[in-house]
């Protein structure tokens, strides 16, 4: 008698090779999707840094709101009601003129601020961003976004 077909067994071996599979690949998965998310951020803090720097050597002072900056127009919706800030769908973008800087928050599906432990910090007059972190998920998606050593609680992205 010759049955063709997997034993019960036989299958239950490769769901569990499957699984354990499955679970030492979804951290890096998850890891890779907010470092990319984190990009987002990195260029969009960029293109701010370069049009308040060439706004600056115009008009010898910083744009005072995001309007105010002519060489910066984000494609996104509420931009035109835009003044210290704007969101994004990863990332709240809130502009401080106490001490020349852009932050970069991450925030959620509902739009509140998502704790994922860092954030990105630009200020005008560097010619790098800050990846400040708050927690070892946060230091981890900062150190992959350069290649450059910690300094004190950030990692600078040139």
């Amino acid at each position: 008698m010759n049955k063709k077909g997997f034993t019960l067994m036989e299958l239950m071996v490769v769901v569990i090779i499957i699984a354990t599979f499955a679970a030492l690949v979804y951290p890096s998965f998850v890891s890779s999707i907010e470092r990319a998310r984190a990009s987002e951020a990195v260029h969009m803090i960029g293109a701010i840094q370069a049009a308040q720097q060439k706004h600056f050597v115009n008009y010898e002072v910083y744009g005072a709101d995001f309007r105010d900056i002519n060489d910066f127009r984000p494609a996104i919706s509420d931009f035109n009601s835009a003044q210290n800030s704007f969101s994004t769908e990863y990332f709240t973008y809130q502009m401080n003129s106490d001490d020349n800087s852009v932050v970069a928050t991450r925030i959620g599906v509902n739009g509140a601020e998502s704790n994922k432990g860092y954030d990105l910090i630009g200020f005008y007059g560097e010619r790098f961003i800050r990846c400040r972190f708050t927690n070892s998920d946060g230091e981890k998606v900062c150190s992959s976004l350069t290649d450059r050593l910690k300094v004190n609680d950030y990692y600078p992205i040139f």
